[in-house]
């Protein structure tokens, strides 16, 4: 049986994805895509997947590439 939370996103999907980050030291993104290559899903599947903490990885990420305009930080 399959754990889902109330958001009906899976957290064994985070936590591989946090173990990728952590372990390879390698960013969201990356983790991401390492994972949908290992497990030849789209990366839009499992986008849909994905819980809001993750998501929020992404898009810090991809701020601090300039990939999105960053919103609202001051710089210090």
């Amino acid at each position: 049986m399959r754990i889902k939370n109330d958001n009906n996103r899976s957290p064994r999907l985070a936590d591989i994805i946090e173990q990728k980050v952590c372990r390879k030291q390698m960013g969201y993104m990356d983790a991401v895509l390492e994972y949908c290559r290992e497990q030849d899903e789209d990366i839009e599947d499992v986008a849909k997947k994905l819980n809001k903490a993750i998501r929020d990885h992404i898009e810090l990420e991809a701020q601090d590439l300039h990939f999105l305009p960053k919103n609202g930080v001051l710089p210090l």
